[in-house]
């Protein structure tokens, strides 16, 4: 028994290895962008890395480093087995579960993860769609999508060295997942569900696309409460919904995985779970509107 609990919470060698390779490369490849900056000049690498030659090259390379490394990390947080030969699927059912609660450093990868890729839209739009390389939004935006690649290594080290959320020790279970008190009864209306009860969401609402763990999903017998995390609740939301304004919740299927649809007074949201049916008992036993029969 001690040696299976000695392996709950482990980071797969396989993936560390190769979360360990794309940040060397990673590294490898910042070096070279900063000595031909140095040598030469900020406009003059951005104008390499948007046509097919060596720079182009390194960046697409910089770019795969970043894709594969998060994919093998996140994969190997948040699976204890992780198929690795099916790897894309990860992304394929939206199933990000428990990576906030296993990941170590998660405000690091937060940070770096939209520092990259907001510095490299601006690389995209003011070097390579406006050809400005020499502008100062595009030097900067070179700027933070280095920083941002930085962080991601540096993270993805972390990764590699096997290091974990201290969340993550212990049996595996969640603290989002429905808790029951003790000595409630089997039949359906008998679990009191503690409250606020709190599970790491996926969004649809309005124009508003978010995938889980990005937004956090509280709820109480008295409201519905939907708020973004890591500091994205600065540009977005929260919404805070009563219960008797929500008309009916329902599972339909989506492009990819199963969604809730949860329908109110002038409202419509679709939530991502993984799995849905905790997150659709425990809101049964709160006391909204729950049908269990999934709808096309």
């Amino acid at each position: 028994m001690g040696d299976s609990e000695s392996d709950v919470g482990a980071t797969p060698v396989i993936g560390r290895v190769a979360v360990g390779i794309c940040a060397v490369a990673n590294l490898i490849i910042l070096g070279v962008f900063i000595a031909d900056a140095v040598s030469s000049s900020t406009a003059a690498v951005l104008s390499g890395t948007a046509q097919s030659g060596p720079l182009g090259l390194l960046a697409f390379g910089l770019h795969a480093s970043v894709i594969v490394g998060l994919i093998f990390s996140v994969n190997s947080l948040t699976g204890p087995d992780p198929d690795y030969g099916k790897i894309l699927s990860l992304f394929r059912r939206n199933d990000l579960k428990g990576l906030s609660e296993a990941a170590p450093a998660m405000p690091l990868l937060g940070f770096s993860f939209l520092s990259y890729w907001l510095g490299l839209g601006g690389v995209f739009w003011f070097a390579w769609r406006r050809h400005e390389p020499a502008s100062a939004m595009a030097e900067m935006s070179a700027a933070v999508t280095l920083v941002g690649a930085a962080a991601l290594a540096l993270w993805m080290i972390l990764v590699a060295l096997g290091k974990r959320s201290p969340h993550s020790a212990g049996s595996g279970a969640q603290e989002h997942e429905a808790v029951f008190l003790a000595n409630s009864l089997s039949r359906p209306g008998s679990r009191r569900p503690t409250e606020p009860y709190r599970s790491n969401v996926g969004i649809e609402y309005r124009t508003i696309r978010a995938t889980i763990p990005l937004v956090e999903l509280s709820a109480t017998s008295a409201e519905l409460h939907l708020r973004f995390r890591f500091g994205l609740g600065l540009i977005f939301g929260p919404w805070h919904f009563r219960r008797e304004q929500v008309f009916e919740v329902f599972t339909t299927r989506g492009l990819f995985s199963t969604r809730i649809h949860i329908r109110g007074e002038g409202f419509e949201i679709y939530v991502y779970a993984s799995p849905p049916e905790p997150l659709l008992l425990t809101l049964e036993e709160l006391g909204y509107p729950v049908d269990w029969i999934m709808r096309r």
